[in-house]
């Protein structure tokens, strides 16, 4: 039993946790996107991919007040966003029936500006619903991006255990997974490894075919406030330039992501565990009075 313990304090998001990753616990909204148009003009597009820098961005630009930003986080925050994420990949990549302008508007109305997935996916029809945005394209070498994508969006998107605890936490990780499995599926057609880096070089230059030169910004990992702003028209902050999701910080909002699913499931893991353990106790009296 101490041992059962020890592990399931391990699966206890902790202060610091919330502290690290704040965005982590502002969860399960509830929003119906269908029932919501445009409020606000949508001003950038950033179409990079992602593990380009595109989380650094995602804070620069709300501290630049293009709020809100939608990374893939927000679809943690705001869950019920993922069926109709879903939708908008099944339109794209799976025979359905394509997004207009008037989807994207429910989708992201409340949105000043996108960066990484699952927007990212989509830059042909965010340019097409949205030509008088910015377009920023965050960028890195290509093999360096291909190794960090191995060693943590794809672990994450193929994850069989964050996957299976999508059964216990239907509200959060039950839109999730499918919704990052479809994704991962539709844009490098069920293979990263053979068609990663041909997918990243085919989005860049997707980007830079359909935006005027004047209206585009690359954006090399690092390089601070000063072009961005000047590229925005914004005055420069007197702080530094954004430096978050690290590989190691990926892996930790992963494992706390995998914390919170398993906070929020602990009824049903607790029922499921209890069954197991009951047919497997009846079994093994059933079989003893059979000897």
């Amino acid at each position: 039993m101490s041992i059962l313990y020890d592990r399931w304090r391990n699966l206890t998001p902790t202060v610091s946790d919330q502290d690290r990753f704040p965005e982590m616990f502002a969860i399960n909204r509830r929003i119906d996107r269908k029932q919501c148009s445009r409020v606000v003009p949508m001003k950038v597009l950033v179409l990079g991919m992602c593990r380009t820098g595109t989380a650094s961005m995602w804070e620069a630009l709300k501290m630049l007040g293009f709020v809100d930003c939608y990374h893939m986080m927000n679809t943690m925050i705001d869950p019920n966003d993922n069926d109709m994420w879903l939708e908008a990949i099944n339109g794209k990549y799976f025979g359905s029936k394509p997004f207009t302008r008037r989807e994207w508007d429910m989708l992201l109305g409340h949105c000043q500006a996108v960066c990484d997935f699952p927007a990212c996916a989509f830059p042909e029809e965010l340019i097409k619903a949205y030509p008088d945005a910015k377009v920023i394209l965050t960028n890195r070498n290509v093999d360096a991006w291909y190794t960090s994508c191995i060693g943590t969006i794809r672990v994450s998107m193929t994850s069989s255990l964050l996957y299976s605890m999508g059964f216990f936490d239907t509200e959060v990780m039950g839109k999730w997974t499918p919704m990052t499995r479809a994704l991962f599926k539709g844009v490098f057609d069920d293979n990263f490894e053979k068609n990663g880096r041909a997918v990243f070089e085919r989005q860049y230059a997707t980007v830079r075919e359909l935006v005027p030169k004047e209206q585009l910004l690359e954006f090399q990992m690092g390089e601070g406030w000063p072009r961005l702003c000047e590229f925005l028209n914004v005055e420069e902050p007197n702080v530094p330039y954004p430096n978050t999701n690290e590989a190691a910080a990926f892996r930790d909002r992963n494992w706390l992501r995998l914390k919170l699913a398993a906070k929020r499931g602990a009824p049903k893991i607790v029922a499921t565990a209890a069954t197991v353990i009951g047919v497997a106790s009846w079994g093994v009296w059933y079989w003893r009075r059979r000897k």
